[in-house]
């Protein structure tokens, strides 16, 4: 099954990033109510909630505060947009994965017409479509939604774009799952020095794109060479995420699981 255990890392510097995405449009705004005011507060704090680990929490105040900005302020706003662009990334951790899927490709419509579909919100939604699909075991076509994205962002940005390589990160993952071991591999090994540099070796997607390729290593029976790297990513993510935030024990589990 398409590993769910690499998501939450990623989680914290999307979620993060959600509600910056279209700041652009919210700010065009001449004013912002109090309503829309007290929403953005209820939806940041979702963003905590999920930050830290609490999804269940996340997922019902992110619910309810959808709900509530819909009535509030209609359903095609950027604020409301926002949001469910967290929710749809919360159902996919949770592992929801139809129903994330379904929020994915409603959301995709309305941010393409908002922003465009070489806009950051319009990766997000399009990534978190791809890994909701993979979830499903649904691979051929997450690769494909990979592939649509690579064209879009290698047109508009090059192959070394921080943009297009969190992409092909996601789509070796899925290479992995498909059992294209030596292709994901080689693909990770090609963007990861990359990622390293324009990223940071911490950055959430570069510790990712580094314990898939421990995965790959292992497949391999290349064992030393995967424990390695995943002491990597357990130092980085500890570094990063703190040593009790989920995905850091995550990690943690997995190198005791290689250990046995």
């Amino acid at each position: 099954m398409f590993s769910r255990r690499h998501i939450p890392a990623r989680l914290v510097s999307i979620l993060s990033a959600v509600f910056v995405f279209l700041a652009s449009a919210v700010s065009a705004q001449t004013s912002i109510s109090p309503e829309e005011s007290d929403i953005l507060k209820r939806g940041a704090a979702a963003g905590l909630l999920a930050r830290d680990g609490e999804l269940d929490q996340a997922e019902n105040e992110c619910r309810a505060v959808v709900t509530d900005a819909e009535k509030t302020l209609g359903s095609d706003k950027p604020t409301v947009v926002n949001l469910r662009i967290s929710l749809a990334i919360i159902l996919r951790v949770r592992g929801k994965y139809v129903e994330a899927a379904k929020e994915s490709r409603d959301l995709m419509r309305m941010v393409v017409r908002m922003v465009g579909p070489e806009h950051g919100a319009t990766m997000l939604v399009w990534d978190n479509l791809a890994r909701s699909l993979a979830g499903q075991r649904k691979f051929d076509e997450a690769e494909s939604i990979y592939d649509a994205m690579l064209m879009v962002l290698n047109r508009a940005h090059g192959s070394e774009h921080p943009d297009t390589l969190k992409a092909r990160e996601g789509r070796a993952e899925v290479m992995l799952e498909k059992g294209k071991v030596d292709e994901a591999q080689t693909e990770l090994q090609k963007i990861l020095p990359l990622m390293e540099k324009l990223l940071g070796k911490d950055h959430a997607h570069t510790l990712a794109a580094t314990a898939t390729l421990a995965k790959c290593e292992m497949k391999h029976g290349k064992t030393s060479e995967a424990k390695n790297h995943i002491k990597q990513v357990i130092e980085g993510a500890q570094k990063k995420l703190g040593a009790k935030h989920p995905e850091t024990v995550s990690y943690e589990t997995l190198l005791t699981e290689w250990q046995h």
